[in-house]
């Protein structure tokens, strides 16, 4: 009675904690540096585990330097509070490859990104096959965009994926008069370049980490040979790769479009002092409570006679009289989204506040009917196990004659400890850690296991007990989970003596009571 009462509180500061409060500071990555001649411009994610954005730091939470010297934090914004555009470039691979279903979700998801489109935003769109095309220029005409959209047609030989990409970075690194100083790269592809000529790999390799704009990229199903140039082209850009089995594209490309909104931007008050068109090297660290995270990037510090105050965070200078009324209207709107979202929250507490007592209440009812049990006088051990469902009872008996070492796991509910041990296949050390709910597989410092392996993402996968069966689900890894030699897409079952292999090692996974 005391664990299911303790584990319905938990769930219900769970469902409350995640409508209300962003997820501790896990991540910090630099996405893109702008020099004004007035300070020095960032935008920079600040991620939980999850990939949700954290609470707004405030300056006391940043500290950064420049080859060295300390930078002084001049004001830090949510990117989607402030008056700035963004310039995004949507590269699509058009080969053959890519099937008409697929193509099809691409049109439609940029159709509804430019939909969405702020006052300042501008869009542009570069298509790659045999040949490398702008569909667009940048351009906020939602009927233009939507004209481009619908003359694209996927039916090229061949797959130019270096040249497109150097051409989208061409687009990111013009400077033209009102157009965003912020930009960013979308690329869907299978990922692999059949173009003989043209740009090469380590011309573009190079032109990605040059420029630091980043690019997020999607690696379509059923892609594995194309997977490590776009680990790479994510890797160099400073962004991000998406695995596209099992996902749609509007669904990927809203996260996308949230993480931008949800990153922050950062001024510091350094102006041209330093400027020299040579390369310098950027260090931003955030601390929140007792969590620090950080991130390192080269940049070229090219000089600028451009102020700030044409782009100021609190004002863009296009934005016209009519233009402000809409963004009054938009922020009133979103005042009352999220009070109508608090009310909510308020009646869901207060209901499950009522539901419990009542629970309560009839539980002291049926006291006496408990005190009479089989299971309170001492009865057999066949009555006691008439009150769990069939797979409990089997789990149960399995765990009594094997001790743990079966392959099917679903004990815990039983009130048994479960410790997951991860055995290196080729030698090596054990991993170990405790059950408790969730275990967190990755690089990154907060897992729950640890793995010091280049290969292996900060949060690669991670291990759930649901209802007395283990799960393991892939975190959106860089290189993937591989389960007994097949590349996970989904939620998949994980038993006793099965083989997981994360980055470069293989582990026999077993699950100790």
């Amino acid at each position: 009675m005391v664990k299911k009462t303790a584990l319905f509180l938990a769930v219900l500061m769970l469902l409350v904690q995640t409508a209300v409060f962003a997820g501790e500071l896990y991540s910090t990555d630099v996405r893109q540096v702008y020099c004004f001649s007035d300070l020095l411009r960032t935008y920079v994610d600040a991620e939980d585990s999850g990939g949700n954005s954290i609470n707004k730091p405030e300056r006391s939470d940043v500290a950064a330097t420049i080859d060295g010297n300390k930078l002084t934090v001049q004001d830090i914004r949510r990117f989607g509070d402030t008056d700035e555009g963004v310039a995004d470039i949507f590269l699509v691979d058009i080969s053959g490859s890519i099937r008409d279903s697929q193509m099809k979700q691409v049109k439609a998801a940029i159709k509804t990104w430019a939909a969405n489109m702020k006052n300042n935003d501008r869009i542009a769109i570069i298509t790659f096959g045999e040949n490398v095309r702008c569909a667009i220029d940048f351009s906020n005409d939602r009927g233009a965009i939507d004209n481009a959209v619908n003359s694209i047609t996927n039916n090229d030989r061949k797959t130019q994926l270096y040249g497109g990409i150097s051409e989208a970075l061409k687009l990111a690194t013009r400077t033209d008069a009102n157009l965003p100083k912020r930009k960013n790269i979308v690329l869907i592809t299978d990922g692999v370049n059949d173009y003989n000529g043209g740009v090469s790999e380590n011309d573009v390799f190079t032109q990605l980490k040059d420029d630091l704009v980043p690019v997020y990229s999607m690696l379509m199903p059923n892609s594995e040979k194309g997977r490590a140039t776009i680990n790479s082209v994510t890797e160099y850009s400073g962004g991000k790769m998406y695995d596209m089995s099992n996902k749609q594209i509007d669904t990927v490309y809203g996260w996308i479009r949230e993480s931008i909104q949800n990153s922050y931007t950062v001024d510091f008050a350094y102006g041209n002092a330093a400027a020299d068109d040579g390369k310098h090297n950027l260090n931003v660290k955030i601390a929140q409570g007792d969590k620090i995270a950080e991130d390192s990037v080269q940049f070229t510090f090219k000089k600028s006679d451009e102020p700030s105050g044409a782009y100021a965070m609190g004002e863009s200078k296009n934005v016209t009289d009519e233009n402000k009324e809409e963004k009054n209207e938009e922020n009133s709107s979103d005042n009352k989204k999220k009070l109508i979202l608090i009310i909510g929250i308020i009646l869901f507490v207060a209901v499950a506040i009522v539901a419990f007592i009542l629970f309560l209440v009839m539980r002291g009812r049926n006291t006496e009917d408990i005190y009479t049990s089989d299971i309170y006088s001492g009865g057999s051990s066949q009555s006691f196990n008439q009150g769990y469902p069939d797979h409990i009872n089997n789990g149960y008996n399995n765990a009594q004659s094997s001790h743990g070492m079966d392959r099917t796991v679903n004990v815990n509910e039983m009130g048994q400890d479960i410790t997951i041990v991860l055995s290196p296949i080729n030698g090596g050390a054990q991993l170990t850690a405790k059950m408790n709910g969730i275990v967190n597989i990755g690089r990154g410092p907060l897992n729950e296991i640890v793995i010091n392996d280049d290969l292996v993402s900060g949060r690669h996968c991670s291990i759930t007990n649901e209802n007395g069966v283990m799960y393991i689900e892939d975190m959106m890894s860089t290189n993937g989970t591989i389960l007994n030699g097949i590349l996970i897409n989904s939620k998949s079952e994980i038993r006793n003596n099965d083989t997981l292999m994360l980055g470069n090692n293989e582990y026999r996974v077993s699950f100790v009571f």
